[in-house]
């Protein structure tokens, strides 16, 4: 009877394994098939998950309020480029394709459209000053980050892939193109990162247990649990938790890394103890003296992503849970499936017998146990080495730089940036909101007032907003120059204090008055200001100037009739300083809530106050070393830019909740053997000896599962996998076989204190090691603490005597500005004569200029020396002061003009001898880009690009124009017809004379020209300009 009950009793006991294996199998279908799929249910837009009351996200919601009908927000842009210039064809091209986003056949998919060729204040932004590139603002009827948007944006692609003319390139970017290429790389990341690690962590573990089987039993196990866990968190998303779109992947390397390594860990355990024949007690044996070591470290990994719920950003908040969860039902699986499936397949999975421990790590051991200080030592420095990388760390705040290269909406804007300057892409935004109309005299007044003081601010470049210069170009507004005499508006938007749309302007000019309504808020009591920062709108000096841009706001307006009024900055770079600041803050409240909580996981599992303090200082010091080597490799070495903001917060919870996986795994033998009667010395040494290889083996594949997040589209994803995967072979090879049984021994009867009987250390060390964590958990109360009172930087502010403010205007793309003085428009002016500034590079020549502000000319030669050659001029910027007389249009009236520009000089082509030279000049009242040819016979002038205030003017001359012949004699002249287009005119110029100038101080030779220009075509008008140039200079210039 005792054979049948004991296999009675062996079926019995097989038949729970199959019940354990078949709930799991049900499970995972039943979540998957309950769920609907995350890429429905999750939220990509990271800008939004900010908390609600943060500045910006209150910003976003005022500006929507106050211009409900701005086509720019939530929109998508169409950028058209070519290379050298937007051709007649491309411009037809621009007005079929607003006429056929604007039909009905479109009507469901767009609800407006801002172009180049349409009549609005957009219209003359819309061209790049250069001519290369013009935008298309598209407002779609679906919300940004939503399948409907998606599908909008895949749809307007179609119809561009099908369109555009052969050489003309297009992007769809703005919002709505990127949330659709995240959508995208998203998916695609997800699959190659899914595909890739079960790749890598099959070939590890055939290679460990030479079976398929064996390798089987782990995959399996993560592949269940991944299931459970990916619907599981589909149904909470579907049912109001927000999980970011990136949390998939994350996943997918989180189950299969720690899913196997706990596996590995059981399975292990299992080997040793299945000497005895009997596959049950064998696995009930492993599950005993592995699972609370299991579970205190899924409890540590748990804590750290759980950690992610103190912060207040959404990018941190909408991860954490999801992988907290994931991380969960992997340990619960591990601890219940994976001895299902050993008690199942165990006999036939693991044939082998357990090899005897090889030698290395006894060797190893002894190495360490002979000297701990210097191997201490050593790897500290080594790692210190690693995080001197560090001192290059710089964050980037640029969402678009997230996507791949690949990417049409990164491309879209880098397009854009490389056309247009940086500071009108994100321009600050300042709102000011009062209980008066903004639209009477006064409170223009008090704008222009405010305007001058903003462009006084050191960083930035331009100020534009109602009352002054800046508005629509005249083509939009139905100013034609030959119908209506413009050249007084040039004038006045030439001069230093630019055009000021004052009652008189007003009455003369009404259509003036219409790109008001883009700066005047729908109640009729509020503007906006667009500031324009110098560089980098994201940077950290132009985030700085956010709090000064409000207090000059606020000082400036005080005691005027915009006085009470609420002031709020915002905009772009007021989001990104959003992003920085609360980064900052949970960055910090993270990190100590994470080490509180693994320091009371690892105080409790080890039974020693000491040995955790010393534990978490290791896990830190290979965060900072993976981190400094991130920033050396693709920072340094690739040369991609800074890394982005969420990449350190992520790799600190991640490698620190592993880093303590591994630490719990060591030293939990190691206090096995201290109980067993071992000393500190001995314990270390065994403990690194019995986990050596299975943690080397486990920290292989947990690498190799991050490491495939490499080879993902996101650039951001990259960064993380090979910080991780880096900071986990640190981890693995460095810090646990070395670092940690090295410190153990050092510290001897202190590490395990007070946990050892046979070792008392002094009372002294007693004494300071409860201080120290005493200190340690008063620091992390102390930080949360602090964190959590942090009040809002960037708050509304207010002119003295007013209310509590309004919050923060948001962000305003690049295609929102209003249209600038240096603004193009579709309508050309002629190259020859453009209608304001008129760079030295203009034929008219310049009627003085100031000292280079960039490298110094060639050597001065003697005063009043004649040159027989033109020099060709130093590269550098030169500033300008002009004068002269101009006449816009046939019915333009001759008006004096002065105004002050800068000139760009740069090598582009030609030969040493006969070089070309690229001009590059920006005044109050346009920008020019010109093209001279330098020869032994004179100054050639080949082509020109450029724009003013709505009106482009550029082409390249037919024949090249002659600016001056040299050598230069007295009373000669020259006179050329020229075209470019359909303008065409003639310019005649004379030496006159000469005379000598003073530049910084030393005197030249000048001769002074007169250059009379008529031009007629699309425009019609003339010009007249007194130049002096002095030849060994090459340029013209004047006494300073």
């Amino acid at each position: 009877m005792a054979d049948p009950d004991r296999g009675g009793g062996r079926r019995r006991l097989l038949r729970r394994p199959v019940l354990v294996v078949a709930a799991w199998l049900v499970a995972a279908a039943a979540t998957l098939l309950a769920s609907p799929s995350l890429t429905t249910v999750a939220v990509q837009d990271e800008t939004a998950l900010l908390p609600h009351g943060a500045p910006s996200q209150a910003a976003g919601r005022l500006l929507h309020r106050l211009f409900p009908h701005d086509p720019s927000l939530d929109s998508a842009l169409i950028v058209l480029n070519r290379a050298g210039g937007l051709t007649a064809g491309d411009r037809g091209y621009e007005a079929r394709l607003s006429a056929d986003l604007a039909s009905p056949a479109m009507a469901s998919t767009v609800a407006s459209v801002e172009s180049p060729t349409g009549v609005s204040h957009l219209s003359s932004v819309l061209t790049s000053p250069d001519g290369t590139t013009a935008l298309l603002v598209v407002g779609l009827r679906a919300a940004p980050f939503t399948g409907g948007a998606d599908d909008a944006v895949a749809r307007l692609r179609r119809h561009l892939d099908a369109t555009a003319p052969a050489g003309l390139t297009h992007h769809l970017g703005g919002v709505a193109g990127l949330s659709a290429d995240e959508t995208e790389a998203v998916t695609a990341s997800f699959t190659r990162t899914a595909v890739v690690s079960v790749l890598l962590v099959l070939a590890i573990l055939l290679f460990v247990y030479r079976s398929l089987l064996g390798a089987l039993v782990p995959l399996i196990t993560c592949g269940v649990a991944f299931a459970v866990s990916l619907g599981s968190i589909g149904i909470l998303a579907g049912h109001g938790l927000q999980v970011s779109t990136l949390a998939t992947t994350l996943m997918v390397v989180m189950v299969f890394g720690a899913g196997t390594d706990y596996c590995l860990f059981l399975v292990s355990r299992y080997r040793d103890e299945a000497a005895s024949g009997d596959r049950a007690a064998a696995v009930r044996r492993a599950r005993r003296a592995t699972g609370p070591v299991i579970a205190a470290s899924g409890a540590t990994v748990i804590a750290a992503f759980l950690s992610l719920l103190t912060a207040r950003m959404g990018v941190y908040r909408t991860i954490g849970p999801a992988a907290g969860i994931a991380v969960a039902v992997t340990v619960a699986a591990g601890l219940t499936l994976t001895p299902a499936l050993l008690e199942l397949l165990g006999g036939h999975a693991f044939r082998e017998p357990v090899r005897h421990r090889s030698g290395a790590w006894p060797r190893l051991g002894a190495l360490v146990r002979a000297h701990p200080v210097a191997v201490s030592l050593a790897t500290v420095a080594a790692l210190l080495l690693c995080a001197t990388g560090l001192r290059g760390f710089h964050q980037s705040f640029d969402l678009s730089r997230e996507l791949p290269p690949s990417a049409d909406s990164r491309q879209g804007a880098e397009t854009l940036a490389g056309h247009l300057p940086t500071g009108e892409l994100a321009p600050i935004v300042l709102a000011v909101s009062g209980d008066k109309p903004v639209r009477g005299a006064a409170a223009l007044q008090a704008v222009d007032a405010l305007t001058d003081a903003l462009r006084a601010l050191p960083g930035i470049a331009e100020v534009r907003a109602a009352g002054l210069d800046g508005m629509a170009g005249l083509r939009a507004l139905g100013l034609d120059p030959n119908r209506v005499d413009v050249t007084p508006l040039y004038s006045a938007m030439a001069s230093p204090g630019g055009l000021r749309l004052t009652g008189p302007v007003l009455g003369a000019y009404p259509q003036l008055a219409a790109p008001l309504d883009y700066f005047v808020g729908a109640d009729g009591a509020s503007t906006r200001l667009l500031v324009i920062a110098r560089g980098d709108p994201y940077a950290p000096a132009v985030l700085q100037l956010l709090p000064r841009v409000e207090s000059t706001a606020a000082s400036t307006l005080a005691g005027g009739p915009l006085s009470g009024a609420h002031l709020a900055v915002g905009g772009p770079p007021a989001l990104f300083a959003d992003i920085e600041r609360l980064g900052a803050d949970d960055f910090h409240r993270v990190v100590a809530v994470l080490l509180l909580a693994i320091l009371v996981v690892l105080t409790l599992l080890l039974r020693s106050p000491v040995t955790p303090l010393y534990l978490l200082a290791t896990v830190v010091l290979s965060y900072a070393a993976a981190l400094g080597l991130t920033v050396a490799v693709f920072s340094g070495l690739l040369g991609q830019g800074d890394l982005s903001f969420w990449v350190p917060p992520f790799l600190f919870v991640i490698l620190v909740a592993l880093g303590a996986d591994y630490n719990i795994f060591i030293t939990s033998r190691m206090r096995e053997a201290l109980d067993g009667g071992a000393t500190v010395a001995e314990a270390a040494v065994r403990g690194l000896a019995e986990t050596g290889p299975v943690i080397s083996s486990a920290g292989l594949i947990l690498a190799g599962t991050f490491l495939a997040m490499v080879i993902v589209p996101l650039p951001t994803l990259a960064e993380m996998g090979f910080a991780v995967t880096v900071g986990v072979l640190i981890d693995t090879f460095v810090v646990r076989p070395l670092l940690v049984p090295a410190l153990t021994v050092w510290l001897g009867a202190l590490a395990f204190w007070p946990g050892s009987a046979r070792t008392r250390p002094r009372r002294a060390l007693r004494t300071g090691v409860t201080a120290a964590q005493l200190g340690l958990a008063a620091t992390v109360a102390a930080v949360v603490l602090t964190g959590t009172q942090l009040g809002e930087s960037l708050t509304a502010g207010r002119v003295p005597g007013s209310p509590a403010g309004n919050p923060t205007l948001a962000g305003v793309p690049a295609t929102a500005s209003p249209p600038p003085a240096t603004a193009p428009d579709t309508a050309s002016a002629p190259p020859g004569a453009p209608p304001a500034a008129a760079p030295a590079s203009h034929p008219a020549g310049a009627a003085t200029a100031a000292a280079p502000r960039a490298p110094a000319p060639a050597p001065l030669l003697p005063p009043v020396t004649a040159v027989t050659r033109i020099a060709i001029p130093a590269s550098g910027g030169w500033p300008f002061h002009l004068e002269g007389t101009r006449r816009i249009g046939v019915v333009g009236s001759s008006q004096p003009f002065s105004e002050d520009v800068t000139t760009q000089v740069s090598r582009s082509g030609g030969s040493e001898r006969s070089p070309v030279i690229r001009l590059t000049t920006s005044s109050n009242a346009g920008t020019e880009d010109d093209q001279r040819l330098y020869t032994p016979g004179g100054v050639e002038w080949l082509s020109t690009q450029g724009s003013t205030t709505g009106l482009a003017f550029g082409g390249t001359f037919q024949p090249p124009l002659l600016l001056l012949a040299s050598p230069v004699r007295q009373g000669a002249s020259y006179a050329a017809d020229w075209s470019t287009g359909d303008t065409h005119g003639h310019t005649t110029t004379t030496v006159t004379g000469t005379r000598t100038a003073t530049v910084a101080g030393r005197a030249y030779h000048c001769t002074i020209t007169e250059s009379d220009s008529t031009f007629s075509g699309e425009v019609s008008g003339s010009r007249h300009v007194t130049s002096c140039w002095v030849g060994e200079l090459g340029m013209s210039v004047s006494d300073v």
